[in-house]
């Protein structure tokens, strides 16, 4: 199921011991990965994150290196564009940066209702900036 679904029908799981550790570090790992080998995410929306049901660990549906390949535009993106690096937006050449940018954004997101600690503000801050 996507993000956004678990937390639509269970939004208490955001409190649930180490959930929200365990769903960003997934998603380090997984574009630390990905990014080795030259693919990028490019976008981590609440609707195309999904987590597995019985332990809510991570998977990545597609990612947008893919489709970049077959002549990437804006609209493939369309209702995500929020968690999209601005320079994928404009047609540019995407790098490891455009994935931090989508991961920060996505993080705002999953940590809208429970409040972002302090110290990972200013990172996911400087990390969601446009710049």
């Amino acid at each position: 199921m996507t993000i956004e679904q678990l937390l639509n029908d269970n939004p208490a799981v955001v409190a649930k011991k180490d959930f929200l550790d365990n769903t960003v570090s997934d998603l380090v790992h997984l574009l630390s990965t990905l990014n080795g080998f030259g693919i990028y995410q490019l976008c981590l929306s609440p609707t195309n994150v999904l987590v597995r049901k019985n332990d809510n660990s991570v998977r990545l549906l597609f990612h947008g290196s893919f489709y970049e390949r077959l002549g990437m535009n804006a609209d493939l993106y369309d209702g995500m564009e929020a968690y999209v690096a601005p320079e994928v937006m404009r047609g540019e050449t995407a790098t490891a940066s455009s994935d931090v940018y989508a991961l920060a954004k996505f993080m705002e997101y999953l940590y809208a209702s429970s409040g972002m600690p302090l110290p990972l503000k200013s990172i996911v801050r400087k990390a969601a900036s446009e710049d």
